[in-house]
């Protein structure tokens, strides 16, 4: 599914206030740092908050995620009110949804599931231009 990423530099532009990105720019990029998560057993302070990357390429209209623990293309899906949905399916079929708003707050949650049970976690932070 192609994904119009003009309509996500418009979102992007007024997410990042100052910050201007041309539109002849092959990528750009969105760091999100989270440092608080829930589970199972409550709210936590991550020790070392989870760090990622989104990178946009606006001439190939792709996106990709970028972490600790590799890279691999996202889905972007406008909410045409006040941010966007990255969608990353894992190559075992694990499902993450990121949810940015265009002020920089951010919600991650991932719903995986492992030979030995379920692991559901949802974490609390802001993205801004990298």
């Amino acid at each position: 599914m192609a994904i119009n990423l003009r309509i996500y530099q418009c979102l992007a532009l007024s997410m990042l206030g100052a910050i201007a990105f041309g539109v002849e720019a092959e990528t750009q990029s969105l760091k999100c740092v989270y440092p608080k998560y829930s589970d199972n057993k409550g709210i936590h302070v991550a020790k070392n908050p989870m760090v990622f990357l989104f990178i946009i390429d606006t001439k190939t209209d792709k996106a990709y995620m970028s972490g600790n623990v590799g890279s691999g293309e996202v889905t972007v899906i406008p909410n045409g009110v006040n941010g966007n949905a990255f969608i990353e399916t894992t190559p075992v079929g694990n499902i993450t949804v990121t949810t940015v708003m265009t002020n920089g707050e951010s919600v991650h949650t991932r719903s995986m599931v492992y030979p030995d049970g379920i692991l559901a976690s949802q974490y609390y932070g802001t993205c801004v231009a990298n």
